[in-house]
């Protein structure tokens, strides 16, 4: 290996604890950090199953305890997203249920962030990795009003 400047080494250091990072939080939340998990999941998540999305990446925020069933609004609303993705036509939607089904988690805070995630399908070297077609529709921005 040839000699490295200070500021090479610092960046080839950060490079190393960045890979190390992202190993040690993927298995304490029991994911799988191989490559081909990874593309799993990716696929997965890029196939349109947002309740995977959902329990997957934000357990923080959307957790079920263990033989627990998601409520009714919750298992609706996962289930409505993917179809209200093809749509062409885009949509307007009303739903209404108590307080704490998660309304403004899933709809305000974690389905923009997958439709963001839905984006990479733009990028042909994600489509060649995931084996998925690219999307006939692309929804760059959500509006919500919430009363």
């Amino acid at each position: 290996m040839a000699d490295l400047t200070s500021k090479e080494f610092l960046d080839e250091l950060e490079r190393a604890a960045a890979l190390l990072r992202r190993d040690i939080e993927a298995k304490a939340r029991q994911m799988d950090p191989s490559p081909a998990a990874i593309t799993a999941r990716r696929k997965r998540v890029l196939g349109g199953d947002f309740e995977y999305f959902v329990y997957t990446y934000f357990p923080h925020h959307m957790w079920l305890e263990p033989g627990a069933q998601p409520s009714d609004f919750q298992q609706q609303f996962m289930q409505w997203v993917p179809k209200a993705l093809a749509l062409a036509t885009g949509w307007k939607h009303w739903y209404v249920a108590p307080r704490g089904e998660a309304k403004s988690t899933l709809a305000c805070k974690i389905l923009p962030l997958f439709l963001a995630a839905q984006g990479l399908l733009q990028l042909e070297s994600v489509r060649m990795e995931t084996g998925l077609q690219e999307p006939s529709l692309f929804l760059d921005y959500v509006n919500f009003i919430r009363c």
